[in-house]
């Protein structure tokens, strides 16, 4: 498993975190944490399975728009 953090151009409400959830499942992903900072998370992956990209277009059906950051 490979883990990023994904910067969301918005603070995480508790509607769009449950569509993220259920949207990054559906890849074999999941949020592991949030950082202190409420447009931050950080997302869990098999990276056999989903790619980066595929991160970022799950957050975009989920209705977000945003960015892989590199750690």
């Amino acid at each position: 498993m490979t883990e990023v953090m994904l910067h969301l151009d918005h603070p995480l409400d508790p509607d769009h975190q449950a569509r993220l959830r259920e949207t990054l499942q559906g890849y074999g992903a999941e949020i592991t944490e949030h950082s202190s900072k409420p447009h931050l998370v950080f997302v869990r992956y098999e990276e056999d399975r989903t790619a980066p990209h595929d991160l970022v277009a799950a957050a975009e059906h989920a209705g977000l728009s945003a960015q892989v950051v590199d750690l």
